[in-house]
């Protein structure tokens, strides 16, 4: 039996190093939303955005953006731990998008179009799972949540990533009187 070199659009180069990559499907996405010739950018999400309020020039329907969400979190789940927040963030709008919100989503796929190339490598290392968590406390200032984030690595390569909101801390149990 062959190697792996195609697995549910995840792309696995075997040489010195393990490489896993989904160039082919950022691709893909890319054709789809037309945005294959498009200027990339550095970042995957501009910060002051939320505000934004205005007219969309093409009409854009919540299945589209969906669509694109849904994507994208599978880009981001597969082998891009760089967009997990920006994914997290465009995901908690799917049921009523505004002008910003389609904004974000197309940083993000510009985002990509900047770095495609990169992916997972993994070398024979012996080394153990190496963690890494991190939370702030009431950073979203709409709804009073905080962002936990949690990084795990073997062998040089991310195998865990996620970013989640979470509205209460198991600690924090007040009465008001």
């Amino acid at each position: 039996m062959a190697p792996v070199s195609r697995f549910l659009s995840l792309n696995v180069e075997r040489a010195e190093h393990c490489i896993v990559h989904q160039k082919d499907y950022i691709e893909k996405i890319l054709k789809t939303f037309n945005l294959r010739d498009a200027k990339g950018r550095e970042t995957p999400l501009q910060v002051s955005r939320e505000d934004c309020t205005g007219k969309m020039s093409k009409p854009f329907s919540a299945c589209v953006y969906k669509k694109a969400v849904g994507m994208l979190n599978y880009v981001s789940n597969g082998t891009r731990p760089d967009i997990a927040y920006a994914v997290g963030k465009i995901s908690e709008k799917c049921n009523e998008p505004a002008l910003g919100d389609r904004l974000n989503v197309k940083d993000i796929l510009r985002y990509l179009i900047s770095c495609k190339e990169l992916c997972l490598k993994f070398r024979k290392t012996g080394e153990k799972v190496v963690m890494y968590s991190d939370a702030d406390y009431a950073g979203d200032k709409s709804d009073w949540k905080s962002m936990v984030g949690t990084f795990a690595k073997l062998s040089g390569g991310a195998i865990l990533w996620r970013a989640k909101s979470k509205g209460w801390w198991p600690c924090q149990q007040w009465k008001v009187s």
